[in-house]
């Protein structure tokens, strides 16, 4: 529980129009103090200039200056066509003179709150510090990783890529349309990162792939220079064609290595295996907690009943006691430790978690097998 914070403070609450400013010159002055204005330094993570980013942050104030602040972005997501709510939270930072004091820890609070009462199920954070350990949000597997340097990819002389513009938006959005697993994405969050041509910290370029001068889909390619990388961040459509957009692409990267990320289950992997191309899990670069498991399980009880061996006759139950959760299909239990375990069985778990997961037996092992981990679409493109 977090204490409560001295008199002095006022707070956390959202910034009134007046004080944007100076919310923004606090988060310049914590993360940016020597790289020049707020709309320069910005860009890498273009999201922060949307238009409801006043109204997303949580800020603490002493004697009428901003001191902490926090912002958010909450976005509906498909798995497998079942939806759920992902947040993110960014640009958490203290004032200097005002660190040890619990402010921090008090505005992730309000927005964990604030999650909460509008339905999110997982928060994304870049970050690792302790504060959001401390808050529950852990590594995780979240991806499949292949590396494509040296693959024999398949190429197709009538397919041929081209890089996304502004005019392109429909066509984006169209194709995103298509994933059973995806973002709900705004329109805005399309525009602002083909304005800015940078997503979660990095150059980023979406290309579209067209066959015989059809739309079949797009790669999202960042631009990671300090490991000579051009990597594969999201994508949609046709995935042979994909493949052989890749092919075809691979040529102008020059001298960096090409790498792909991949939702859990997607068939891109499969393709992939093919062509001699092995996938891993890597650790996932920021941390995730569950906001709120047991209702997260209640909502994809349509997705365990249509995916389930059984057809789901037994829903799925998730109990907590002591920091230890319990799930059942009324049959047989799973006895998961701690809060790690639990975020490990719904997301994934990184390849240097300790230990190993509890298995289930019976019935219930089927239905983990089966529809665990979640396919979640990967967030880089949405990240603040």
């Amino acid at each position: 529980m977090t204490m409560p914070l001295p008199p002095e403070y006022d707070g956390p609450r959202t910034p009134r129009p007046e004080e944007w400013d100076s919310v923004i010159e606090l988060m310049r002055s914590v993360f940016f103090k020597e790289r020049g204005p707020w709309q320069l330094t910005m860009r890498p993570w273009p999201l922060a200039f949307r238009g409801d980013i006043r109204e997303n942050t949580l800020a603490i104030y002493c004697q009428g200056e901003p001191v902490s602040a926090i912002s958010r972005l909450e976005r509906d997501i498909l798995t497998r066509g079942h939806t759920l709510r992902l947040g993110f939270i960014g640009s958490v930072c203290t004032h200097t003179e005002h660190r040890g004091k619990g402010l921090a820890s008090a505005v992730l609070a309000a927005t964990l709150q604030r999650f909460r009462e509008s339905g999110v199920d997982f928060m994304y954070i870049s970050g690792t510090r302790p504060l959001y350990f401390g808050a529950g949000a852990n590594w995780v597997g979240l991806e499949a990783h292949c590396a494509l340097d040296g693959a024999a990819l398949p190429g197709d002389p009538r397919v041929r890529t081209r890089q996304a513009g502004l005019d392109d938006i429909a066509a984006l959005a169209e194709l995103a349309g298509r994933e059973g697993t995806r973002f709900l994405r705004h329109w805005e969050d399309w525009r602002l990162v083909l304005e800015h041509g940078h997503c979660s910290g990095f150059p980023c370029a979406i290309h579209l792939v067209e066959r015989d001068r059809a739309l079949v889909g797009y790669l999202v390619l960042r631009d990671i220079e300090r490991d000579n990388l051009a990597r594969v961040i999201e994508l949609a459509g046709d995935r042979s064609c994909l493949l052989a957009a890749l092919a075809s692409l691979r040529p102008t990267l020059g001298e960096r290595r090409l790498d792909l990320f991949a939702p859990h289950g997607d068939p891109i992997v499969d393709l992939l295996a093919v062509c001699g191309v092995g996938a891993d899990i890597p650790k996932n670069r920021g941390t995730i907690k569950a906001v709120d498991p047991q209702r997260t399980l209640a909502k994809l009880a349509p997705y365990f009943r249509e995916r389930r061996p059984d057809g789901g006759d037994r829903p799925l139950r998730l109990t907590s006691r002591n920091g230890a959760y319990t799930l059942t299909d009324g049959e047989n239990e799973l006895e998961l430790a701690d809060e790690a375990q639990l975020l490990w069985l719904l997301v994934g778990r990184p390849p240097d978690a300790p230990g190993e997961l509890p298995q289930a037996t019976g019935r219930l092992r089927d239905a983990v097998e089966t529809c665990l981990p979640l396919s979640l679409p990967l967030p880089y493109i949405n990240m603040i």
